[in-house]
C-alpha cells in the first residue's frame, strides 16, 4: 500500500549514536514532531515520523517527519520553513520535563497514543545533549556566550551533574532544604550523591555566603545538619563573603581540567526547589562565559560538627499525630525522662494549645525525681480573641495544669513584663537510658500545638542530641 503525502527528510550525523540505536533515533524522532505539533499548533494526530538508517553510514540516520494525511495538508511545509524554531522548541520539551532521563520517556516529553509500540526505548537524556548542541550550533553567531534563560533549570542542572565525572564547583550564598521540582530529592541530596563517586568526595567544593547555624529555627538547624554531613563525607565546604558578589554559579570540569559547563544566576537567589534566572554557557564558550562572572572568591574553611542522633519531620495541617511514631518522637519518649524544659510563647494562650501541653505532659514517663518547667508567654491585647481574655485567667490555667502534674514537678514560669519575643518553639530533654543520661533538643515551627488537629499551618521539627552544658543553660532559664 502506498500513498501520496509531503514530508521533511532530516539527515544527523556526529550524534555519537550509531544506525543501531534505535532508542535514541526514535527518541530524537518523536522529540521534533511534538515540538513541531506545540510550536506550529498542529494537531498531534496529522503528524506521523519514522528513522531510515543510511547505507555505508554507520553515524548517519535520516528521520523522516510526514503528514498523516493523504496528498499532505501542508504541515510539513511550515516544518521546513520554521525548523530552527522546532529544533528550540524541541529542546526546552526535553529539557522541561521531570521523568529520570536515563529512563524511559513520559507523556509529559515523547511519549502518546500514536508511539505506544516504542514506549520501551524511548528517552529523553541522550537526545536532549544533542539537541543542546543543535541550538548551540544555531547561536554560534550570537555575541553573548550564555543561552537564554531556562525555563527549567533545576532538572537540567542535575542532569548535568549526574553525568559528571571529575570536579564539580559550586558558589552560591545558601542552600534551602526541598525537593526540587520533579524529584524526591533535594540539592544536598545530589551532592551526597556526587560525594560518593569513585572520583572521591575531595572533588566536590561548596562555598557559602551564609554559614549556617544549629540549634536556631528548625529549617536552619536542617541546612546545618545537612553540610555538616557533606563536611563530614569529605566535601570541600568553605564560605566566603556574602556582599561582593553579582552571580551564583555552578560549574562541572572534565577529567583532564578543562571546564565542561557552567551555570549562573543572581547571588542573592538560593538554590532550591525553585531557582529563577538561570542560564548555562554555549557548548565551545565555556572559557568566554566565565569571563563574564565573577572570579572565584577568597573562601576560608568551615568547622561544622555534625549533630549526633539527628531527625526531621514535618506535620501536615488539619490532623491528628501521633507523638509515639517512629517519625516523631517515638525514639526519645520509650525513654524515661529526668527532666524537660518547654519554651514556646503561645502554649498557655488558650483551651486548645493548653489541651495539646496536657496530652504531652501525660506521655512523658517521668523519674521520681523529674523537673519540667514551661516557659510560656502573655496573651497581648490584640490575641484575646479565641484565647484566654486576661493574664489572671492564664494564671489560673497554669496552676491547674501545675496542680494535676504535680508528679512531674510542673512549673509554668511567665516573664516578668509579660514580653515574650523568642520566636522559635523549642523543648529540651534529659533521658534515662541503659549507657547513661543523654540530653536533646526539640525545634518546632508551630510548636505543639503543630500536633493538633485545628493546626491550620504545616510545621516543620527536628531533634538532635546536646551537650549537658546546653541543657544546664536551658534549665537555668527562669
Amino acid at each position: 500500500h502506498r500513498y501520496e503525502t509531503d514530508v521533511v527528510w532530516l539527515e544527523f550525523h556526529g550524534t555519537g549514536h550509531s544506525r543501531i540505536d534505535t532508542g535514541f533515533w526514535l527518541s530524537l524522532a518523536y522529540a521534533l514532531t511534538n515540538a513541531a505539533c506545540r510550536e506550529l499548533n498542529i494537531e498531534r494526530s496529522d503528524l506521523e515520523a519514522t528513522t531510515v538508517p543510511l547505507e555505508d553510514q554507520a553515524d548517519r540516520h535520516a528521520i523522516v517527519i510526514y503528514d498523516a494525511v493523504p496528498g499532505g495538508a501542508g504541515h510539513c511545509r511550515r516544518i521546513l520553513h520554521s525548523l530552527p524554531r522546532v529544533i528550540r522548541r524541541a529542546q526546552e520539551l526535553l529539557a522541561g520535563c521531570d521523568c529520570d532521563p536515563d529512563s524511559t520517556g513520559c507523556y509529559g516529553c515523547l511519549c502518546d497514543y500514536q508511539n505506544q509500540f516504542a514506549h520501551e526505548e524511548l528517552s529523553r537524556g541522550a537526545p536532549l545533549k544533542y539537541l543542546g548542541v543543535l541550538v548551540d550550533a544555531l547561536d554560534s553567531g550570537h555575541p553573548s556566550p550564555w543561552r537564554d534563560t531556562s525555563a527549567s533549570p533545576g532538572r537540567e542542572m542535575v542532569d548535568s551533574l549526574m553525568s559528571a565525572a571529575a570536579t564539580v564547583s559550586l558558589v552560591v550564598d545558601e542552600i534551602i532544604p526541598g525537593s526540587i521540582r520533579g524529584l524526591n530529592r533535594d540539592w544536598f541530596d545530589i551532592l551526597k550523591q556526587l560525594a560518593s563517586r569513585p572520583c572521591g568526595a575531595n572533588k566536590v567544593t561548596l562555598i557559602l555566603g551564609k554559614v549556617p547555624s544549629a540549634g536556631s529555627a528548625a529549617s536552619k538547624t536542617l541546612v546545618y545538619h545537612r553540610v555538616a554531613e557533606l563536611k563530614a563525607l569529605g566535601v570541600n565546604v568553605l564560605s566566603c563573603e556574602r556582599g561582593t558578589r553579582e552571580f551564583a554559579t555552578l560549574s562541572v570540569f572534565n577529567g583532564d581540567g578543562t571546564l565542561n559547563t557552567v551555570w549562573k544566576w543572581p547571588w542573592d537567589c538560593p538554590l532550591g526547589p525553585e531557582v529563577d534566572g538561570v542560564c548555562r554557557n554555549r557548548l565551545g564558550r565555556e572559557r568566554e562565559a566565565v569571563e563574564t562572572i565573577d572570579t572565584p572568591p577568597s573562601a576560608k574553611s568551615l568547622t561544622l560538627p555534625v549533630l549526633r542522633e539527628f531527625h526531621e519531620f514535618t506535620l501536615e495541617p488539619g490532623k491528628r499525630h501521633n507523638f509515639f511514631s517512629q517519625q516523631l518522637f517515638g525514639n526519645l519518649l520509650k525513654h524515661f525522662i529526668e527532666g524537660a524544659v518547654i519554651i514556646d510563647p503561645h502554649i498557655i494562650h488558650g483551651v486548645q494549645q493548653l489541651t495539646i501541653l496536657d496530652e504531652f505532659l501525660r506521655l512523658l514517663k517521668v523519674t521520681d525525681d523529674a523537673e519540667v518547667i514551661v516557659k510560656a508567654g502573655r496573651v497581648r491585647g490584640d490575641e484575646w480573641r479565641g484565647n484566654f481574655a486576661s493574664w489572671p485567667e492564664q494564671d489560673a490555667a497554669a496552676k491547674a495544669i501545675s496542680a494535676k502534674f504535680a508528679s512531674h514537678r510542673l512549673k509554668v514560669i511567665f516573664p516578668n513584663d509579660g514580653n515574650f519575643v523568642d520566636h522559635d518553639r523549642v523543648i529540651y530533654l534529659s533521658t534515662k537510658k541503659p549507657d547513661g543520661t543523654q540530653f536533646y533538643k526539640i525545634i518546632l515551627g508551630q510548636g505543639l500545638f503543630g500536633f493538633h488537629p485545628t493546626c491550620r499551618r504545616r510545621s516543620h521539627g527536628v531533634w538532635f542530641e546536646i551537650p549537658e552544658t546546653e541543657w544546664n543553660t536551658a534549665k537555668s532559664l527562669r
